[in-house]
């Protein structure tokens, strides 16, 4: 009987579909080893935000924001060979969100921030960025027919040095 009710399981389990969607992700990526430099706000840096299709899995919005903040290395020829190129990832800024439909909250975690030596770009930059690639994932991903999704982005983590970040912090919708 046990072994019964174990491959009753395991069939259930097995049966259990997983959403594989395909979205066009919006990451901020460092530019740094390459002769490559972007106009942004004004400034001239060795960063820009890039898309990607990928496949995303799990609840959505809140895949697309894990898939912004998760590792990426660009492909290079020769003697470019990037470890990584996640500007989240290069300075250790964390990244969570949670949605109930119509509401979404992003939290921008700034407590293990650090930022390397290579990344020749202030943190208030860095956050714009990443700001700009949430902003970019979600309008590819809203429809309409869902009508307006309001959306809150906090910057959490911060300390006495960080704290003037927190004005970047914003709300805003997406779909109308």
């Amino acid at each position: 009987m046990k072994t019964v009710v174990s491959l009753w399981f395991a069939m259930i389990v097995a049966s259990q579909a997983i959403t594989l969607e395909i979205y066009k992700v919006f990451r901020p990526i460092s530019l740094h080893g390459t002769d490559v430099a972007e106009e942004f706000e004004g400034e001239i840096i060795q960063a820009k935000v890039i898309s990607q299709t990928m496949v995303v899995t799990g609840a959505q919005p809140e895949g697309l924001l894990a898939a912004i903040s998760a590792p990426h290395r660009l492909v290079g020829s020769g003697s470019y060979q990037p470890e990584e190129d996640n500007l989240l990832v290069l300075c250790s800024i964390g990244m969570t969100s949670k949605s109930d439909g119509r509401n979404f909250t992003v939290k921008i975690d700034l407590a293990k921030m650090k930022i390397p030596t290579e990344v020749e770009i202030p943190v208030r930059t860095v956050l714009k960025l990443a700001i700009r690639s949430v902003k970019e994932t979600l309008k590819g991903f809203h429809t309409p027919e869902d009508g307006p999704m309001r959306v809150k982005i906090e910057i959490v983590g911060t300390n006495k040095g960080t704290a003037p970040l927190l004005d970047l912090s914003e709300k805003f919708r997406v779909g109308e």
